[in-house]
């Protein structure tokens, strides 16, 4: 079964890398059409399959994505990227408290908090970041105040290409790669991704990642 998966990973990074070469070339040839308007929106078309064949790489990816682990000060990385997405008009707070240091790669962490910020902030219209240890590990929560997920579609959020909205245009939440790309890469330094509505209204998804030792 493992050796399956494997090829099927394999199969699915070799497609998406080939496709990045015709896109590469689409997107020269686009910038000789003659219309405004229509060249565009080939350019905005091929620039949002560029970026879902980027996800489509680092999923299938997942276990070498982000580097060795190392030990990483969260708190500091979560203040770095808040003041950015604020900068960029972006609803995010970071709840206070005190420092918390994990084994996680930085690119790894970076792109799980981000992923997770971007869905709070697309469907909830902002993102309430917390930090926390907890057991022997440490917990990252984003929360929005969207209307959260009704419970029988909760355990299909986190699955490859899942979204519970069907258009899987970017502008509305992409080829739902996105929170499968943060459980993979929650796994891969040996965490893992839990999401729940909160009782007053709004959807949560809490990373847990294994503590740096004293």
């Amino acid at each position: 079964i493992r050796g399956l998966v494997d090829d099927r990973t394999r199969l699915l990074a070799a497609i998406a890398h080939d496709l990045r070469t015709y896109l590469t070339r689409l997107r020269l040839r686009a910038e000789f059409i003659g219309d405004d308007a229509q060249r565009e929106k080939a350019v905005r078309d091929l620039d949002e399959m560029s970026a879902l064949i980027d996800d489509t790489l680092l999923f299938a990816q997942l276990r070498r994505a982000g580097g060795p682990a190392a030990t990483l000060d969260l708190r500091a990385e979560l203040e770095t990227l808040v003041e950015v997405r604020r900068e960029l008009g972006d609803a995010v707070v970071l709840t206070p408290g005190e420092g918390v240091r994990a084994l996680v790669p930085a690119l790894a962490f970076r792109r799980m908090a981000n992923n997770l910020i971007d869905n709070a902030v697309r469907y909830g219209g902002s993102a309430e970041l917390g930090l926390r240890t907890e057991r022997g590990r440490a917990v990252l929560s984003v929360c929005d105040e969207g209307p959260g997920v009704p419970g029988d579609q909760l355990s299909r959020l986190g699955a490859p290409f899942e979204r519970l909205e069907a258009s899987r245009n970017r502008a509305t939440g992409g080829a739902g790669l996105g929170l499968a790309i943060v459980r993979g890469l929650a796994e891969a330094q040996g965490g893992d991704l839990i999401l729940f509505n909160r009782h007053e209204g709004g959807l949560c998804a809490e990373v847990r990642l294994p503590l740096a030792s004293p």
